[in-house]
């Protein structure tokens, strides 16, 4: 069964650390619409180049489970911010 995706982007805020997936994952907690996710485990991680023409930079993306669900993320180094991309269902 494939699984079913929601667009979200909305910023969030990242509490802790977010390493690359297999390290420090565990224990950084998402503060999104003002409720807290405790990230348990780092699923999936890419980069993109965006636009780059148009002066877009590099994003991060990181697919997190938290107690709540599967989440995907993204994050512009060159601002520092994230945001949620989109829940997975």
């Amino acid at each position: 069964m494939a699984a079913v995706s929601r667009r979200v982007q909305e910023p969030v805020e990242v509490l802790g650390p977010l390493g690359p997936c297999g390290t420090q994952t565990p224990g950084a907690v998402i503060v999104w619409r003002r409720r807290r996710l405790r990230v348990l485990e780092c699923l999936a991680e890419w980069y993109e180049a965006g636009r780059w023409w148009e002066g877009e930079t590099e994003r991060r993306f990181v697919r997190v489970l938290t107690e709540a669900g599967i989440y995907e993320l993204s994050h512009d180094a060159s601002t520092g911010r994230w945001q949620m991309d989109r829940i997975l269902d």
